[in-house]
């Protein structure tokens, strides 16, 4: 299944901006169409999950390499890993250099990565 939408990029430095600064500045944005396939988590799956980082600002926020460990399933009610059922919700086992973490609930963002949530890995 493909999904249609535009990416908004800063006519300045190439980079993608979010639709909050692509509204505010309209005259140097550049909103691209874009096609990507529509990608449905499953166990096991390579994926990025954006660290919170440290209140104080010594560690940003950044991009940790995570394999999925848990989807929810299908027509399932919340309960065990999961009290939601949105279908992107997903339980990680997040590598980082000082070891791993194991987190559920973890929300899918693919557009703003937030942090405390996962997105697919860029395309390079």
């Amino acid at each position: 299944m493909a999904e249609d939408h535009d990416r908004d990029r800063s006519a300045k430095t190439g980079k993608f901006v979010s639709d909050e600064h692509a509204d505010k500045h309209p005259d140097t944005t550049v909103s691209e169409p874009v096609m990507r396939h529509k990608e449905r988590p499953s166990v096991g799956r390579d994926v990025h999950y954006v660290s919170h980082g440290s209140a104080d600002g010594a560690y940003p926020s950044t991009c940790r390499a995570a394999k999925i460990t848990e989807v929810m399933p299908e027509g399932a009610i919340p309960g065990d890993a999961f009290t939601n059922t949105d279908p992107e919700t997903v339980c990680l086992a997040v590598f980082s250099p000082k070891g791993l973490l194991f987190d559920n609930q973890i929300r899918h963002d693919e557009d703003g990565k937030k942090p405390g949530t996962w997105h697919w890995p860029e395309r390079v």
